[in-house]
């Protein structure tokens, strides 16, 4: 009976250890496959993209009134971006006889915009203003003036940042869900092995047990 009963017992602990080390195996492939995306992200397979800043958008946020501007004194000529080149041409081309800045005057305003931005993410910010100013050109809506496509820049710009920083702050908080995830699937990896090793002790335990027993029958007298 005592026998039955010790078997029976060793049975559900066994059960019991597969189960639970079953579940942490599981447990650690799935948070290691939920942090794929982000480790692609790291080594630069895929990238974030920022909010894109449309005409749209920026007509959508503004009122038809034009705010007077002061004219601002001409930044020191520096290398102009290529980017930076066509969008201050396309800007130029698209006031056309509403114009009073030059096309050199809109490329050294518009790189004094991408030199206030670290190199990377000023070619993300030139890439985005040539976009906005493709997108202004091929516009059929009513024309804005100077100021208002000054207006449109200035308001690109914002937006840039904004989207920037969010990215930034979405980023810090992928990280640290990043590493609880990795050091989540080592703690249940850990577990795992643990639970087995137990399992086989348990199971090393009770075949030397009944070993045990068999040798200490055969020694007794029939």
């Amino acid at each position: 009976m005592l026998s039955r009963l010790e078997t029976l017992y060793l049975g559900l602990l066994r059960g019991f250890i597969l189960i639970v080390a079953t579940l942490a195996l599981v447990a650690a492939a799935l948070l290691v496959v939920s942090s794929v995306p982000e480790l692609l992200t790291r080594v630069g397979i895929t990238k974030t993209q920022p909010e894109s800043s449309s005409l749209a958008q920026f007509i959508a946020e503004q009122k038809p009134t034009e705010a007077n501007q002061d004219a601002e004194e001409a930044p020191a000529e520096v290398p102009v971006d290529p980017a930076i080149k066509e969008a201050a041409g396309n800007f130029h081309s698209y006031l056309g006889g509403r114009a009073t800045v030059s096309v050199k005057d809109w490329e050294q305003g518009l790189q004094a915009y991408k030199n206030d931005f670290s190199p990377e993410i000023g070619n993300d910010y030139a890439s985005s203003l040539k976009r906005l100013s493709e997108e202004l050109k091929a516009s059929q809506g009513k024309p804005l003036s100077e100021k208002r496509v000054g207006a449109l820049i200035d308001w690109h710009k914002n937006r840039f940042v904004a989207a920037r920083a969010a990215e930034q702050a979405e980023r810090a908080g992928a990280d640290a869900a990043f590493m609880f995830k990795m050091e989540a699937a080592f703690a249940a990896f850990v577990l795992f092995a643990f639970i087995t090793f137990i399992f086989l002790f348990v199971r090393i335990e009770r075949n030397l047990r009944l070993v045990r027993v068999e040798v200490e029958n055969d020694f007794q007298p029939a």
